[in-house]
């Protein structure tokens, strides 16, 4: 494990006073023994609480190998705790012999540790490319607007599971998009349908940008990479200050750099002028 990346990690442990737990002495252990990664920190935030002990690992290379070596570490989280219940069958039932590892492009781990163990989840995705027959049947599988295939553009779709330590597990779905997709008529007009016009003015404040589904709630996501984050805020506080917001902003503004920011909304609360609920990733 680079060093960075054990100082990115205790960065945020200490910033946001996050306390000592089994789970996290778990995960800390599992990335000083892993190469080739980078470590993204995370926030989330429901209502006005805060919940900062997330971490995404990016892994780089040997995806094959590092699925198994994740699966490995959703097993022992899965026997850490009686409290603790990991159905990983709907991820089997998807990724299994028939699936093709070549198609993978990137490969992403993440977890999101809560007090109350059985709210706590880990979080599984995968960067797809030139796998359209798979994509589709993602789609249908869990039961996704056929017309999201549209939005799949540069051969690239991003999808994953959330592995709830409750026993439920869900699949998501994130289609890529960067910002000289709006010169796509098609693209343009799917936007427009399924967007508020201030949704679609914060698209163009970024470089790329995820549209996200949940297979349980169906509620859109938009996970917005900004060319300047802290402009993006601004413009958030524009539309509705949030206060738990703009303190995350003072904890990271002199770490976290330009480019390595994104910052998930939900549609609906774009729309309605009430954010309320996000999540904020750095590096």
């Amino acid at each position: 494990m680079p060093e960075n990346n054990l100082n990115n990690f205790e960065f945020h442990i200490n910033n946001f006073n996050i306390q000592e737990s089994k789970c996290l002495k778990i995960f800390y252990d599992y990335i000083k023994l892993v190469d080739n990664v980078h470590i993204e920190l995370s926030c989330k935030v429901k209502a006005s609480e805060l919940f900062p002990c997330r971490f995404n690992i990016w892994y780089n290379n040997n995806y094959t190998t590092n699925l198994n070596s994740c699966i490995q570490l959703i097993k022992k989280y899965d026997q850490l705790d009686y409290d603790i219940n990991i159905d990983p069958s709907r991820f089997f039932q998807i990724i299994n012999s028939r699936f093709e590892m070549n198609r993978v492009g990137r490969l992403i781990l993440g977890v999101d540790f809560r007090e109350n163990l059985p709210d706590s989840r880990i979080k599984l995705w995968l960067a797809l490319k030139n796998y359209p027959g798979f994509i589709i049947d993602i789609l249908k599988q869990g039961k996704f607007d056929p017309y999201m295939i549209k939005l799949v553009q540069h051969n690239m779709f991003l999808f994953g599971f959330d592995f709830c330590f409750n026993g439920n597990c869900y699949l998501k779905v994130y289609p890529v998009l960067f910002k000289q997709d709006f010169a796509n008529p098609l693209i343009k007009a799917v936007l427009n349908r399924w967007c508020s016009k201030r949704s679609v003015e914060l698209m163009q404040l970024c470089d790329r940008f995820h549209i996200g589904m949940n297979e349980k709630s169906k509620r859109m996501v938009i996970h917005f990479h900004p060319f300047d984050w802290l402009q993006f805020i601004a413009r958030l506080n524009e539309i509705s200050h949030n206060f738990v917001l703009n303190q995350i902003k003072d904890k990271c503004k002199n770490r976290a750099a330009t480019g390595s920011v994104f910052i998930s909304l939900l549609e609906q609360e774009i729309a309605d002028n009430n954010l309320v609920n996000f999540n904020f990733y750095y590096t």
